[in-house]
């Protein structure tokens, strides 16, 4: 989210003392704009924000469908565009990934600015450091069966290396050395596009975040075929456990057309992410070790406010 290394070292050491709707990004992809804002926070907040803290400043994410980029232009001009801040500075907006030079004529003729766009990569390995070592619980460690499932990590200034997965459309797997070097390693085609194209083809879900609520309320085991289906229990002998996933989607394969049972929507949604998520999990697993890094951070927007995804 964050442009080149000055600019956000900049950015940090400036972070406690920006004014309100001082600083404004836009990350735009294939399937998802987000709005990053600094705000400061009190009783003229352009939205409502539950938490009461104070007076503090906050970092804000706020995401459109591309198909809605209208409305995300007219919501920055009607909230941002006229604030004395923005009229004394320099009509400049920063702006990343593929729909940075999509919508660029777009952008400047409603808005009547300049488009910077920058490196997405760059951005966002910027903005991956900066969230590591300034903003606490920012990651998380799963542990499926661990006494608590979910270990959120505090803040570490010894971050490198790691392996960073950025899951959109697609997936890129990059080794992140330092602030400034950083290798894309490889990759996937499966990623957040696969779940919403095939989501819409085995579902009635219209919407991205259509897909996330039915994948919420499903049950996958009504759908995918487990080690216990296959052996009768675990197969301690190689270390599987019975719950563990054999076969995505291996229930519905019949070769019996005449007798093949209704599959609910949400039960399918939550087979499809889980399987994406989980190879994708294993791959990042397995470049970790391929690499020695001793730790991946995944950037997993497209499963945002779903708190149970991995399943292998």
């Amino acid at each position: 989210m964050f442009t080149t290394n000055d600019e956000f070292l900049q950015i940090k050491d400036m972070l406690p003392a920006l004014t309100f709707q001082q600083r404004m990004c836009l990350e735009i992809y294939r399937m998802l704009v987000t709005l990053l804002l600094i705000l400061k926070e009190d009783n003229n907040c352009i939205y409502q924000v539950l938490e009461e803290d104070g007076y503090t400043r906050r970092l804000h994410f706020i995401k459109f469908e591309t198909k809605y980029i209208h409305q995300c232009l007219d919501f920055i001009r009607g909230h941002l565009m006229q604030s004395k801040e923005f009229m004394l500075e320099k009509k400049n907006i920063k702006a990343t990934g593929g729909g940075a030079h999509k919508y660029k004529d777009q952008i400047i003729k409603t808005l009547g600015v300049q488009l910077d766009k920058e490196d997405e990569m760059e951005c966002l390995i910027n903005g991956s450091n900066f969230l590591l070592k300034n903003i606490p619980d920012e990651a998380f460690i799963y542990q499926r069966h661990g006494q608590s499932e979910y270990q959120f990590q505090g803040i570490h200034h010894d971050i490198f290396p790691y392996l960073l997965v950025n899951i959109g459309s697609g997936v890129s797997f990059v080794k992140v050395e330092s602030e400034t070097k950083y290798e894309r390693i490889g990759g996937t085609s499966t990623g957040g596009g696969t779940f919403w194209g095939l989501g819409s083809l085995l579902t009635k879900a219209k919407t991205f975040d259509d897909l996330l609520e039915l994948a919420e309320k499903g049950d996958h085991k009504k759908v995918d075929m487990l080690v216990r289906d296959i052996y009768g229990g675990e197969y301690s002998t190689i270390g599987l456990k019975g719950d563990i996933i054999a076969s995505s989607f291996g229930k519905a394969a019949r070769t019996d057309k005449e007798n093949v049972p209704c599959y609910k929507d949400e039960d399918v949604a939550r087979s499809l992410l889980l399987s994406i998520s989980n190879d994708i999990g294993q791959l990042a697993s397995l470049y970790c070790r391929l690499h020695q890094l001793k730790e991946d951070l995944l950037y997993i927007y497209f499963i945002r406010d779903i708190p149970y995804y991995a399943y292998y």
